[in-house]
């Protein structure tokens, strides 16, 4: 994938992987495995009851569907690949049954704040969802390595959706991004990343995060090809990392027609941010 161009700042940007990644193409329904002309009982099939999980485990929630679920995902990858920009992040499947474990409340979601939530990973340009995971609980995703929750739902859910070494860009808000995961990403598995993240983060560079800034002033710091940036947004001041962004700003136009300067990283994250919110649109509205 090719890189960003490069400025006169002195913050020089890396060469970003040169890997290719896969373009999408259209869903060929003819060529679907066997597995894809199962009949639901069949792919469903009759819980065993030495697998049921325990009552207080995460999976106990689930375990009659699960099978489901796992053809879906499965059939989801098998039928399409998606471009270069993708995005993880948040959804909710509406339902208000029996299952309080399951049952998210969302207030953001305004299709559907109570429901099931889901984590998702979407293409950027179709909102094709690739591969997704049910929230299970405050029990899920335990930290079994020492890297965090998000960090270890992340790598999951990119290994999944075989996204890994294609040269793919993924966007993730606050919630899932940090230092150590977008250097890893790039690093090992030539996947880059842009996202907003919080100013707690273990690896920000003070100088950038703890920054009094003004109206529509950027503060900048690199550390190799990560970019980390401060920048003041009226009564806001989001930060954002990026492993392919170079430093500086680009005029854009307003939808009032009006011509603004933004951080280049900021306008990327725009693009390569939108693939869930795409999906549930095109489902809900």
């Amino acid at each position: 994938m090719a890189s960003e161009p490069q400025n006169d700042c002195n913050m020089d940007v890396g060469e970003t992987s040169e890997e290719e990644f896969s373009e999408g193409s259209d869903i060929d329904l003819d060529s679907e495995d066997s597995d894809s002309t199962d009949d639901t009982h069949d792919v469903v099939g009759d819980s065993d009851n030495d697998s049921i999980p325990g009552h207080t485990s995460p999976d106990y929630q689930l375990y009659k569907v699960q099978s489901l679920i796992n053809h879906f995902t499965r059939m989801f990858k098998h039928n399409f690949h998606p471009g270069e920009r993708v995005s993880i992040d948040e959804s909710m499947i509406g339902y208000r049954g029996k299952t309080p474990h399951l049952r998210q409340y969302m207030p953001n979601k305004h299709h559907s704040r109570f429901g099931i939530k889901v984590w998702c990973v979407c293409d950027a340009e179709l909102g094709y969802t690739s591969h997704f995971e049910v929230y299970k609980g405050a029990g899920d995703n335990e930290d079994t390595m020492g890297k965090g929750t998000t960090y270890n739902l992340v790598m999951r859910m990119l290994r999944e959706a075989d996204i890994m070494y294609r040269g793919h860009h993924v966007g993730m808000d606050s919630f899932f991004s940090s230092p150590k995961l977008f250097l890893d990403l790039y690093n090992t598995y030539q996947t880059v990343a842009t996202g907003t993240v919080r100013g707690n983060r273990k690896g920000l560079p003070k100088q950038c995060i703890k920054s009094k800034l003004r109206d529509q002033e950027v503060s900048e710091r690199r550390k190799g090809h990560l970019l980390c940036v401060s920048y003041k947004d009226k009564n806001r001041q989001p930060h954002l990392l990026s492993t392919v962004a170079r430093a500086g700003k680009t005029q854009v136009t307003t939808r009032r027609n009006v011509v603004k300067e933004k951080p280049n990283v900021v306008n990327i994250y725009n693009k390569v941010m939108v693939g869930v919110d795409l999906k549930d649109t095109k489902l809900y509205v």
